[in-house]
């Protein structure tokens, strides 16, 4: 019973990484393509506040490649666990 519990733990992590994954991909790539300057927008302040929203966008990409690394541990520890259930053990 325990390693169903186990089992059914890994997959709700895995679907909540998942949309994580989803949601930091999104946010990125809304700042990356929705924060630029108009052309006219050319002053100092215009430029720090791009190169801020950038910095942003390349903060938020490097947790999201680390998150989908996990999302591959995840799933081989979900296989270990379901090969450990269909063995019988007589003890």
């Amino acid at each position: 019973m325990a390693m169903n519990a186990s089992v059914s733990a890994i997959q709700d992590m895995e679907k909540t990484l998942a949309d994580t994954v989803r949601n930091l991909d999104t946010l990125s790539e809304k700042i990356s393509t929705n924060f630029r300057p108009s052309a006219d927008w050319n002053d100092n302040q215009a430029v720090a506040y791009n190169q801020v929203m950038q910095k942003i966008a390349r903060l938020v990409k490097s947790p999201t490649e680390d998150l989908k690394k996990q999302q591959e541990k995840l799933k081989q520890l979900e296989e270990l666990v379901q090969s450990y259930q269909s063995h019988q053990f007589n003890g």
